[in-house]
């Protein structure tokens, strides 16, 4: 039948073990279990409410209860459930229905009313398995302790510790929550999620969090999303149906092998490291420091920002990087690998370094790349390679010294500054190579230069410029200083003639101008007129020659003016 212990009871053996078996056992609030040497073994048929036990036993099971229905925790606080706090002692628990995800009024013998609202277990032990066949485990634990074995195939799993948490093992259909004011480590996480029927539904979350310490662990698989928070982040592999929310401080997060989010990954750290990231949708990684990894993958848009915040300084370092859209920032040198991406490419630092950079799928529209300095600033240096045959727009350029090599026939930069900064002797320059022609910028002379070799080069005078290439056909604002003929340059300036230059290697250009100037001796010797052989000098002594309304006299004799203002 029913065992009820009253709030007055105290069950107490020095030497041996406490053993109870029954339909359903009740322990009022404030009534006492105790075993000083031995286990505490409670088995139900029904549903056990246990508080207010101890074991003295060294045992692995030193508390074990297992229950065909619920088992219940007290209801009064502070109190203590369950305490084995022997060397090597442990707890075990196993239901038929849940463990502390629900409670049961506790105040009489007669008020067994159950509610929905979740009341955990409060234990004091060194190691912990539980099991709920078909509800929700909810626990606290009051000291650091061990979780080896925690399986809830048809509901959640909740835990808060107030030291550390191990966790070796924890199996769940529902969601996952795992709290601890210390470390928190893990060897194993899974979940299946719970559909709607037979439901609750619930689509199976895994949430670690350590409030003074960090997370450390070995893998993860969440049918929903995971959440990790702590000092330091320190994972093997994670794997999310959904979103991946990383955020470290004031340490970093370290991805050993693996992270695959099914939809978002957002990572925020005092630096990030790892070796592979794949989100189906979009990554975003926020460092105050470093990011350095091998490889990062999304389905539509990657963002990486290093040196994140006032006054903080990063390096961004990704072998391999691919997405849609691609957004990099750092303050310090950005140094990637391999990247292919789709449509937006924007790489901001004071170093920037991407020699190979691919458009995948190759078109159908031009690749939009956008070149600067970090947050809004100029950049020192540039050097990038693209692969983008359908051709490349820039938004912007803002580098002082930049060489850009690439396979695209168009290329049109929309505003384009390249200030001399640093002390590099090609600051102030942009060099341009594509496979019809090289364009070489120089905004420190408009002197001609025949290195580096180039078909077009070009003078800015500090100010910012357009520049449109389409096969060997260039378009810009800036001012030409020379081309040679491979190329045709039009000036957008409106000077006088399409394509005129400084030093007007352009003549040939003229004669397709709407108003043609014939400079002497541009095309060959030009014939003048001859001169009429019976015309004397002396004929024109005396005459009157009227300028401008004004009558003057003509003399050739004499030491006077040739011309005189008549009196």
């Amino acid at each position: 039948g029913r065992q009820l212990f009253t709030a007055l009871a105290d069950v107490h053996s020095v030497a041996g073990l406490v053993d109870i078996n029954s339909a359903s056992l009740k322990m009022l609030n404030g009534a006492t279990l105790r075993a000083d040497a031995g286990q505490v073994l409670i088995a139900t048929d029904g549903d056990a409410l246990v508080t207010g036990i101890t074991s003295g036993s060294n045992a692995a099971d030193a508390v074990k209860v297992n229950a065909g229905g619920r088992i219940f925790a007290g209801t009064l606080d502070p109190r203590t459930d369950i305490t084995a706090m022997a060397a090597g002692a442990g707890v075990v628990l196993t239901a038929g229905l849940g463990i502390g995800d629900k409670t049961q009024a506790n105040a009489t013998a007669l008020d067994n009313a159950v509610t929905d609202l979740a009341n955990p277990l409060r234990i004091r032990t060194n190691t912990l398995a539980a099991t709920a066949n078909d509800g929700g485990i909810t626990l606290a634990a009051l000291t650091d302790m061990v979780l080896s074995n925690l399986q809830a195939p048809n509901g959640p799993i909740s835990v808060e510790g107030d030291g550390t948490l191990d966790i070796t093992l924890a199996q769940s259909g529902g969601s996952q929550r795992f709290i601890a004011d210390g470390d928190l480590a893990f060897v194993d996480l899974q979940t299946t999620g719970i559909p709607a029927v037979p439901g609750p539904e619930d689509v199976g979350d895994i949430t670690l969090t350590s409030v003074h310490g960090n997370v450390l662990g070995g893998a993860f698989n969440a049918h929903g999303s995971a959440w990790l928070s702590g000092d330091v982040v320190t994972f093997d592999t994670g794997t999310t149906g959904l979103d991946a929310t990383l955020t470290s401080g004031p340490g970093a997060v370290n991805i050993l092998t693996s992270l695959n989010a099914g939809r978002d990954a957002y990572i925020t750290g005092n630096g990030v490291f790892f070796d592979t990231i794949i989100a189906g949708r979009n990554s975003t990684i926020y460092s105050t420091g470093d990011i350095i990894g091998e490889l990062e993958e999304a389905g539509e848009t990657l963002i990486n920002i290093a040196g994140f915040g006032d006054g903080n300084s990063g390096i961004l370092d990704v072998k391999v990087m691919r997405a849609k859209n691609i957004e990099l920032q750092a303050t310090g040198t950005l140094d990637v690998g391999v990247i292919e991406v789709g449509q937006n490419l924007t790489l901001r630092a004071d170093i920037i370094r991407a020699l190979d950079v691919t458009q995948v799928p190759s078109g159908p529209d031009p690749l939009n790349v956008t070149l600067s300095g970090p947050n809004g600033t100029a950049a020192t240096f540039a050097e990038v390679n693209i692969d983008a045959p359908a051709g490349i727009v820039m938004p912007l350029l803002h580098v002082s010294e930049t060489l850009l090599t690439t396979t695209a026939e168009f290329v049109n930069i929309l505003n384009g500054i390249v200030p001399i900064q640093g002390g590099s002797p090609r600051a102030g320059t942009l060099l341009l190579r594509t496979p019809l022609q090289t364009v070489f910028v120089d905004d420190r002379s408009q002197t001609p230069k025949s290195n580096p070799p180039s078909n077009v080069q070009m003078f800015l005078n500090g100010n910012p410029f357009t520049l449109r290439l389409d096969g060997t056909a260039t378009a810009t604002n800036s001012f030409v200083v020379v081309y040679d003929a491979t190329v045709q340059v039009t000036d957008l300036l409106g000077l006088p003639f399409p394509g005129i230059s400084l030093v007007r290697d352009t003549i040939r250009n003229m004669r397709e101008a709407g108003d043609p100037i014939i400079l002497p001796g541009a095309f060959g010797s030009t014939p003048l007129e001859e001169e009429d052989d019976d015309l004397e000098l002396a004929d024109l002594n005396g005459t009157v020659v009227e300028i401008d309304g004004v009558a003057y006299n003509v003399f050739v004799r004499g030491n006077g003016p040739a011309v005189l203002l008549r009196q």
